[in-house]
Formats: structure tokens, C-alpha cells, sequence
């Protein structure tokens, strides 16, 4: 068990299902690792010949770890979440997800087909955040 884990579940706030808290679980971790590998990806990028080529992909890979960071931490808080406000950054986490593994996509350096994957598995584990039902049945504010 993971110490993630072992914090959700320790939490007097346990409002979710299981299935629900499975899945904050998966994002989280995906989430965490995507924000890991995309700064790797970021120096990776940095340290090719030509890094002029590789501006656009710099910036993907630090909009993308950046999110992924804010998004992992607000789904670990669970006292009193606003669910739209945590739509919306799904929303937001995930276009930043799949931006990065399309322009990684594009590149045929090693660190970049890394990073497309994990972004890519990112993005699903959002997505399935998203589906209905939501997060959890919270009130709004």
C-alpha cells in the first residue's frame, strides 16, 4: 500500500466509493509520474544540439508537469472540495496531456516517446475521473 494511499484511506473524510477512490488513486500516481517524466523530458530537450528545434516541446513538457503537479495536489485534499472547480482542472490537466504527447509525438529522440506514453496514460486516467459519476458527492460553494 502506498503511503497515498494509506493517507486516503486514513482520512476521517471517506465520502467516496471505492471505485471512486481507486481511480483519485490512479490519477494521482499517474499524475505524479507524468509531472516526473515531462521535467525530465524538459532537460532531455534542453540538452539537444539543436534546442531552438525543441522550443515548442520545452514548453508543452513544463505546461504539462506543471498541471499534472497542482491537479495531483488538489485531488489529494478532500475536506471540502468544489467539484466544478475540480472539473475544471481536470479539463485543463488533460488538454495540457494530450498537447505534450502530441508535440512529443513529433520527436524521434527516446525521452520524448517516454514521455508521449506516460502523458497519454495521464490523460486516461483523468478521463476516467470524468466520467459520471463524479469525484465524489460534495456540495458546492
Amino acid at each position: 500500500m502506498s503511503r497515498t494511499q494509506q493517507m486516503m484511506t486514513t482520512h476521517p473524510r471517506t465520502e467516496g466509493t471505492p471505485a471512486q477512490d481507486h481511480a483519485v488513486l490512479a490519477a494521482i500516481t499517474a499524475l505524479n509520474g507524468c509531472a516526473q517524466t515531462c521535467t525530465s523530458c524538459t532537460d532531455a530537450c534542453l540538452a539537444d544540439e539543436d534546442v531552438s528545434h525543441m522550443t515548442a516541446c520545452i514548453r508543452r513538457n513544463q505546461d504539462c508537469a506543471d498541471l499534472c503537479r497542482v491537479t495531483a495536489d488538489i485531488l489529494t485534499r478532500r475536506t471540502d472540495p468544489h467539484d466544478t472547480l475540480i472539473q475544471q482542472v481536470l479539463l485543463a490537466c488533460r488538454t495540457a496531456c494530450n498537447a505534450c504527447a502530441i508535440e512529443c509525438g513529433k520527436h524521434d529522440h527516446p525521452h520524448c516517446r517516454i514521455c508521449a506514453d506516460t502523458c497519454n496514460g495521464a490523460e486516461l486516467a483523468l478521463k476516467d475521473l470524468l466520467q459520471p459519476p463524479s469525484i465524489t458527492p460534495h456540495r458546492t460553494a
